[in-house]
């Protein structure tokens, strides 16, 4: 063979050789962009899995703007001594409503509005001269026992007299409307120093209540003897 012949036949494996090593090159590519592809598509799931999950987390909702839920409607119940507060003029009023073991709105009950001396700055109508009382419970009256004024030292009921007179006309509305009372049913009776103010309602408050009844008490301001005559 002439040595011509020979170079072109190694020339030609040569570019053959190349050519057969481009195409391996090629595999290895197209397999990358395979494996990118199936990589890419997993961390798209992934993403979407994670951002689901953050969909069903219920939304924060501001505490400060919750409409709080409606006070439950007093009631009065059979056999009990409940605390009662009541606005008056802006102020809450405090009493403590007593009723027999058989009570009934359906029946007409007598009513004691008993009003303590003054007394300390914790539950006055609580002391052992009040509690006496709690045995007309037993009789079949209902008892109400008004809280007076907070007047720094004591509670009273002659430091703001106009302030009482308010109060025990309320309580007067109370009962008729809570307790089915009526007007030749209501007693307000005063212990002490109480006693002086139910003198001085005996000229106020005679359309309120039926008797008055002024126990222990020293009179400063002499009640109106002919109003209670009458009652």
């Amino acid at each position: 063979m002439s040595t011509f012949l020979r170079i072109s036949f190694f020339l030609m494996i040569a570019m053959l050789s190349t050519s057969l090593m481009g195409c391996g090159g090629g595999d290895s590519d197209s397999s990358s962009e395979e494996t990118d592809v199936i990589g890419g598509g997993d961390t798209a799931s992934s993403t979407d899995v994670e951002e689901e999950k953050d969909t069903n987390v219920p939304p924060k909702t501001d505490q400060g703007n919750t409409t709080p839920p409606p006070p439950t409607p007093f009631a009065v119940e059979a056999g009990t001594s409940q605390e009662v507060t009541i606005k008056v003029d802006g102020d809450d009023r405090v009493f403590r409503l007593k009723t027999p073991s058989d009570f009934s709105k359906d029946t007409e009950w007598p009513v004691l509005v008993l009003m303590h001396p003054a007394g300390p700055n914790h539950n006055p109508e609580q002391s052992p001269l009040m509690k006496l009382a709690d045995a007309l419970v037993d009789k079949g009256y209902v008892l109400v026992e008004p809280r007076g004024a907070y007047t720094g030292s004591s509670y009273s009921w002659l430091g703001n007299i106009n302030k009482t007179d308010k109060f025990i006309r309320e309580l007067s509305k109370f009962i008729d409307d809570e307790l089915s009372g009526k007007v030749e049913r209501k007693y307000l009776i005063g212990l002490s120093s109480a006693g002086q103010y139910v003198a001085s309602a005996t000229k106020t408050l005679g359309e309120n209540y039926a008797g008055f009844a002024m126990l222990d008490a020293s009179q400063q301001n002499p009640p109106n003897v002919a109003a209670m005559e009458e009652s």
